[in-house]
């Protein structure tokens, strides 16, 4: 076990059990006692690790760093978790827009969180850091869903720099998040996807047999080209934007609603078929997402604006366009259509994620029932 003395010297020295097996003294450069104690354990940690065999270089310089970090000195790897951030999300180059913007403010809001520390070697960063952080996402009223969302895009970060041995554990890992259910969202009843089309624009009503009929994302819909669609053969093809760095392809057969309606305003195909839609922004007072609710109004669709707990101060929509999505697999189930086959329409990739689209109402569990 080490231990410290100080001897005649004014600093504090450490006695611990060096690589080779014999006992050695090493001046701390310290007048601190606790300091010390630490440094001293520190250090027979990594002598230990050597006799073993399992103090690899990376592991060797995070351990380094952790000792200079705890003596108040400048560790090896001086890069600012300012800097490393920044670099992180060099690497989210190829993913979709939304995704980046999302991560962007993510780590924007983590690092001014960080204050001073932001400006200081990856190492700074602790536990209770990503504490305050959670916490000061708690008071800010995060749903649970998006509270554990942020926090697994900046574990990504601290996962990185433990893969490149900068730092020696994530400190993300210990620290406990609500995992509570947040509100998800709902489908639309076949009424209720009705009367969307009766209100809703030309292209409007394109996007929405569009989700109604492929699950797809409201990006994905009013962006959709013709090139994508064909008509002879009764099926669309597209890359979903939310995966587009994986180049996930989805290939959708065409319901005979849809293309009954995709032929009726075929006329000179070329371009985006939502001519009046493609290329605008989702979100904002004036974006895509609010255009939508407009036409639910219009529609008399009650939006079910509720808060997902007490906590929360923004309110979330039970439901919105995404809803359609929802509606998608919902009738897939209720037609019976089994789980894999739900999951490649819809380009789900965890059964979780996909149990969570597919909603069954009192009379497809009655159903069920009978068969029994």
């Amino acid at each position: 076990m080490a231990t410290v003395d100080r001897s005649n010297s004014s600093f504090w020295r450490a006695r611990f059990v060096g690589p080779d097996g014999k006992r050695v003294t090493r001046s701390l450069k310290t007048h601190n006692y606790k300091e010390a104690l630490k440094l001293a354990t520190d250090l027979e940690l990594a002598a230990k690790r050597g006799r073993a065999g399992s103090l690899t270089t990376n592991r060797g310089r995070a351990v380094l760093n952790e000792i200079l970090e705890a003596a108040g000195q400048t560790p090896l790897d001086t890069v600012s978790t300012r800097a490393f951030c920044a670099q992180w999300m060099l690497d989210k180059a190829k993913n979709a827009a939304g995704t980046r913007k999302r991560y962007q403010h993510v780590m924007d809001d983590f690092v001014d969180s960080l204050g001073a520390v932001a400006d200081r070697p990856l190492a700074s960063v602790h536990a209770s850091h990503m504490e305050t952080y959670r916490n000061k996402l708690t008071k800010a009223g995060l749903s649970p869903r998006s509270l554990r969302l942020n926090f697994k895009i900046i574990a990504g970060i601290f996962t990185k720099g433990v893969r490149q041995g900068i730092i020696a554990v994530n400190p993300c890992g210990a620290v406990e998040v609500d995992d509570a259910v947040g509100q998800s969202r709902e489908p639309f009843s076949e009424d209720e996807v009705q009367a969307l089309l009766r209100v809703a624009t030309e292209d409007w009503k394109t996007a929405i047999f569009l989700a109604a009929f492929t699950g797809m994302r409201l990006g994905d819909a009013v962006n959709l080209r013709w090139d994508s669609v064909d008509l002879a053969g009764g099926r669309i093809t597209y890359t979903p934007q939310k995966t587009l760095r994986k180049r996930v392809t989805l290939e959708v057969p065409t319901h005979p609603r849809l293309l009954a309606h995709l032929e009726s305003i075929a006329g000179d195909i070329g371009g985006p078929i939502c001519r009046t839609l493609a290329g605008k922004g989702t979100g904002g007072k004036t974006g895509l997402s609010r255009q939508f609710i407009a036409i639910m109004e219009a529609a008399g669709i009650n939006r079910g604006a509720t808060k997902a707990d007490n906590t929360q101060s923004r309110a979330v929509s039970a439901k919105s366009f995404h809803s359609l999505r929802h509606y998608f697999n919902t009738e897939l189930l209720r037609a019976g259509v089994d789980e894999k086959t739900r999951m490649d329409l819809s380009g789900h990739t965890t059964t979780a994620i996909s149990r969570k689209y597919a909603h069954t109402d009192e009379k497809t569990r009655r159903a069920a029932i009978e068969k029994l």
